[in-house]
């Protein structure tokens, strides 16, 4: 079974929208309008704010240019 791969970021962002489309199912939606889940957001990116995060497994990519 496959871990859910974690995507912070906002509801009015396309890359945001356009990650959670590539994961589908797979993803988890965290928004970062929540401060409790930006702060969380913010460990993984080391501080930079720049979304989506995506966390997957042990690898963190900081924003999406998905196909």
């Amino acid at each position: 079974m496959s871990s859910k791969v974690l995507i912070y970021g906002t509801e009015g962002c396309p890359y945001t929208r356009k990650a959670r489309e590539a994961y589908g199912d797979k993803a988890v939606f965290r928004d970062v309008g929540v401060k409790a889940t930006l702060e969380e957001m913010l460990k993984y990116s080391k501080g930079k704010r720049k979304i989506p995060v995506i966390v997957e497994g042990g690898k963190v990519t900081i924003g999406f240019g998905g196909s």
